[in-house]
């Protein structure tokens, strides 16, 4: 988790499943950007599990579906922070054990 690695370096780690949700991590990352501010972000991927067959009923329910799937990094303090839809974001922090707190907020599609 978050520690200094250097001297005025700020290391941060973030949850991430798909560039979809996380392009902007993975640009700011490969452009150097986030170097330029004095953050050595680490970007983790969790495993993520094999898809729903189409008789599970959490297809059709979303109320049997865990907030936090198999994305739990943050809640096992392994990450800092956390990166959801505008929907997940909401319902992952309501259910949080752990207390995260929504940072900003964007729309997927534009």
């Amino acid at each position: 988790m978050s520690d200094d690695t250097r001297a005025g370096t700020k290391r941060i780690s973030v949850e991430s499943a798909e560039a979809v949700l996380g392009l902007h991590w993975f640009v700011a990352q490969d452009d150097g950007l986030f170097a330029e501010e004095g953050l050595d972000v680490q970007i983790l991927r969790p495993q993520a599990p094999p898809p729903l067959s189409g008789d599970d009923p959490r297809v059709t329910d979303p109320k049997l579906l865990d907030a936090f799937n198999y994305q739990k990094l943050f809640e096992e303090k392994k990450c800092d922070v956390y990166r959801a839809c505008e929907w997940g974001q909401i319902r992952r922090t309501y259910e949080s054990k752990r207390g995260g707190p929504i940072a900003g907020k964007r729309p997927t599609v534009v």
